[in-house]
């Protein structure tokens, strides 16, 4: 497993990050890119370049397989003591049997329209293993057709890390 280098991260700031270094892509394809956050920022205990690669991840699939003129909206949102980031696109949809398989190390689904986009099927097994080191998971809503939505939750920082002593 990858070890994890923890600190207060600002998962706010590292998602408006996320979308600008994406914002030309977005604009070559036309694509509505948005960012929602809440009002006010909250910290959580993370790595900060793993949960990047994350962020980048889901933001990368989500612009590669929605067509031109289609819709990336990517949104955190504080609850239940924690904060929920997902990204919804307005792509091809991902059939639910192969929900479960895009997981998997080297699987894309086996749908030939996702089959025409590269891509090695690394990332999201990758971005999972990371999401699961920090207590969370990965869970994808979509239907064929219909987009999808990818979302993960983390815990929010209370501030008295353990890592840090008492008197951090």
């Amino acid at each position: 497993t990858m070890q994890l280098v923890m600190d207060r991260v600002d998962l706010c700031q590292l998602l408006t990050e996320a979308v600008r270094d994406v914002r030309g892509i977005a604009e070559s394809k036309n694509i509505d890119l948005q960012l929602t956050l809440p009002p006010k920022a909250e910290k959580i205990q993370g790595d900060r370049d793993k949960l990047t690669v994350v962020v980048n991840n889901l933001l990368g699939n989500a612009l590669k397989y929605t067509p031109e003129n289609g819709q990336v909206v990517m949104s955190c949102k504080s609850e239940n003591n924690g904060l929920t980031v997902s990204v919804r696109d307005s792509g091809i949809g991902i059939d639910p049997r192969d929900h479960g398989r895009i997981f998997e190390k080297f699987q894309r689904a086996e749908d030939p329209d996702v089959l025409q986009e590269t891509g090695t099927g690394i990332g999201l097994t990758t971005a999972q293993e990371i999401v699961r080191q920090h207590g969370g998971e990965i869970t994808v809503v979509s239907k064929k057709g219909e987009g999808a939505t990818f979302s993960f939750s983390l815990a929010l920082d209370k501030g008295a890390s353990v890592l840090q002593g008492s008197n951090a």
